[in-house]
């Protein structure tokens, strides 16, 4: 059995020993208190306990006297300051939902099952596309590394070459300055070895 909620604003006080104003009943049965129909719900609120102590508390419930007053089957366009807040415009939508014949409720759905098709799609192919760009970012940068790794190794070979020629020269008495230009290095450089 589908949940059935009953909600119903009462303005009187028929609570009086209770705190609250928002009043859940379940239905049991008389002589088996065991035996609970979970499907059907009783909710009652008592508006004059309703005391609203602060200014977002007061628009709410304004809001929600407004759309119980204002919202019926003659109603083709709902006030806008009722469909900014969240939950009444999600109540909106419910009433309108309840509203649709067969065929239209049927539409309704092919329709929001297209749209969960198609974000399923989506996300989809955004999850391959980014696999796909990863994976290619990461071949580039293994290239890329790979061709600056040798760079850096070429480059520290030849330096190493021209230190070991730098120190056969200065063994051979050549002057650093020559050694320097032969080799790339600086004279310091060269005096330190």
């Amino acid at each position: 059995m589908q949940p059935v909620y009953s909600l119903n604003l009462v303005n009187e006080v028929f609570e009086s020993d209770l705190e609250g104003y928002y009043h859940y009943y379940k239905l049991v049965h008389v002589e088996h208190t065991e035996k609970v129909i979970n499907g059907l719900h009783l909710i009652f609120v008592e508006l004059p306990k309703f005391t609203p102590n602060t200014y977002a508390a007061k628009k709410m419930q304004v809001l929600w006297l407004r759309y119980l007053t204002e919202i019926s089957q003659h109603t083709r366009e709902v006030p806008q300051e009722l469909m900014d807040n969240p939950q009444i415009k999600k109540a909106v939508t419910a009433l309108e939902e309840s509203a649709f014949t067969d065929a239209q409720l049927l539409g309704y759905e092919k329709f929001w099952d297209i749209i969960s098709v198609e974000k399923t799609l989506y996300s989809s192919a955004e999850r391959k596309g980014r696999k796909a760009g990863m994976e290619q970012g990461l071949q580039q940068g293994l290239e890329q590394g790979l061709e600056q790794g040798l760079e850096i190794g070429r480059e520290e070979g030849a330096r190493k070459q021209n230190f070991s020629n730098a120190r056969k020269f200065k063994q051979l008495g050549v002057a650093a300055d020559i050694i320097a230009q032969a080799t790339g290095l600086s004279i310091e450089e060269i005096e330190g070895l």
